[in-house]
């Protein structure tokens, strides 16, 4: 993974943290930007792939693997079962 996704990464999750809303956004467009590998999605992949690792780091670190594996199961079946509630109106 290259460091600049990483970089851009975190500086997305930094500016939810803050509410920078700006920096959020610049993050997001130079992620898109960037035609990196993938057909041009690589560096967006990338991000989402920083980000999930980051974030399983942090649970793992927190709950244990046991525990973050029983929360993330539970969170995925919650979004799972949201989604097939909601009509999907296309702008999400």
């Amino acid at each position: 993974m290259r460091p600049v996704d990483r970089a851009r990464a975190a500086r997305m999750v930094a500016a939810e943290v803050t509410g920078d809303a700006e920096m959020f956004a610049t993050a997001v467009q130079q992620t898109f930007d960037d035609d990196y590998g993938f057909g041009g999605m690589g560096s967006t992949i990338n991000a989402l792939r920083s980000m999930a690792e980051d974030l399983a780091g942090l649970l793992i670190d927190v709950h244990g693997p046991d525990k973050a594996a029983h929360l993330l199961r539970l969170l995925v079946a919650r979004y799972a079962a949201q989604s097939e509630q909601e009509p999907d109106d296309g702008n999400s």
